[in-house]
């Protein structure tokens, strides 16, 4: 399924800008970006975060948020980012 870029790029890079100017980030607030502004399940929000993670972009917004749902299918992510750390 395909998204609209541009609006996936802003809602990740709003957390981007907060994660980098120090403020703690809620996950939960990303989650309902994405639902609010795309009209998506959470598997679609899934597919999103592990396609950009893969890309290379927002990585660390990526495995923020796969530690704190901690969902199987961001086992490998998490991983991933783990050994590279």
């Amino acid at each position: 399924m395909e998204h609209d870029n541009n609006i996936i790029n802003e809602i990740l890079e709003k957390y981007e800008q907060e994660r980098l100017s120090g403020k703690e980030i809620n996950w939960n607030a990303i989650d309902n970006d994405f639902k609010k502004k795309l009209n998506i399940s959470y598997q679609s929000i899934k597919s999103i975060i592990n396609e950009q993670y893969q890309q290379g972009l927002y990585r660390e917004i990526c495995y923020g948020y796969a530690k704190a749902f901690q969902v199987v299918e961001f086992h490998p992510l998490i991983k991933n980012y783990e050994s590279i750390k």
